[in-house]
């Protein structure tokens, strides 16, 4: 890694659920290091150990200051340099202690060992291989950072990955909605109803303030990705990719690789067939907005 250290990362975030996984799988095999601590869905468990804390989030007030040092931290880590700084060191307690109480989410994910499993992973992190042409990470919850981020990471590239609204409101992935759906004023919901609505209001405000700071600040460097399209559209959403990367478009033998794993997967359209009722017109109008067709099957037409 001694040539692509100096490099700024290739971040990958979005909401738990929406296809990062594959994405991340990409980027990977186009022979980008993610990272030595990684769950299945390829989450970087220390971004998750660092900054994935809400507890410690809702505390902030300037989270461009305070996750910096997070960020310093994660840094270090992925290049194998320690961590010298009284202030890292103070981070870095500070946040397993928390997780390893509370857990980073409303359900206690991640109490007792598990911080101080990634803890001692951190400690003992070292430069990897060189034959890396870069390096990042994939976290869902990297999408709350992204000004942070640019701010930290000069040159930071940035793919958020977005599945259909529908599809992820009536998805029994809801860790984000109760994690951060206050961040960004959506109001906790009553009744089963009221989580798809929910659910549906935190896709679009959440996407929208990515795409928004995105848009803002890395210009040419955030990359939006439709997780239906590379489904449907493999060859073509992975060559986007690649260009972004500035790597070499994919060979056929990876394409058919790719091919065999990013199939059009069964819950793909999901939200056919339910209830559209508890939704709003204005909610199925910003879905729209995102570039995606609404079948209106049942409830309130399109």
């Amino acid at each position: 890694m001694e040539q692509c250290i100096n490099k700024p990362p290739v971040v990958i975030g979005g909401l738990g659920g929406s296809g990062t996984r594959a994405v991340a799988s990409i980027v990977g095999r186009a022979g980008f290091y993610l990272g030595s601590d990684l769950n299945d869905s390829l989450d970087n468990l220390w971004f998750t150990l660092l900054l994935k804390r809400p507890r410690w989030f809702y505390r902030q007030n300037d989270l461009n200051v305070k996750s910096a040092t997070g960020l310093s931290i994660l840094e270090k880590a992925m290049k194998g340099v320690p961590s010298r700084s009284l202030a890292e060191f103070l981070f870095l307690l500070n946040a397993t202690l928390e997780i390893s109480c509370f857990g980073h989410d409303r359900f206690g994910s991640g109490k007792g060992l598990w911080p101080f499993i990634r803890l001692f992973n951190i400690l003992r992190a070292r430069c990897p291989a060189t034959q890396y042409r870069g390096w990042g990470w994939k976290e869902p919850n990297s999408h709350l950072f992204i000004e942070s981020m640019a701010r930290h990471f000069k040159g930071l590239r940035y793919i958020h990955v977005i599945r259909h609204g529908l599809d992820m409101a009536f998805s029994n992935n809801r860790v984000q909605l109760f994690n951060w759906g206050r961040h960004f004023g959506v109001a906790m919901p009553q009744s089963q109803q009221g989580v798809e609505a929910a659910m549906l209001d935190y896709w679009i405000k959440s996407n929208q303030s990515a795409v928004r700071t995105g848009n803002r600040i890395l210009q040419n460097r955030f990359l939006l990705i439709n997780f239906d399209d590379l489904c449907l559209k493999p060859r073509e959403t992975i060559d986007k990719i690649y260009r972004f990367l500035d790597i070499s478009p994919i060979d056929r033998n990876t394409y058919v690789e790719f091919c065999d794993t990013f199939h059009k997967p069964e819950y793909l359209g999901r939200y056919k067939g339910r209830d559209l009722s508890g939704f709003t017109s204005e909610q199925v109008q910003a879905v729209k907005g995102f570039g995606f067709s609404v079948t209106p099957i049942a409830g309130r037409p399109e």
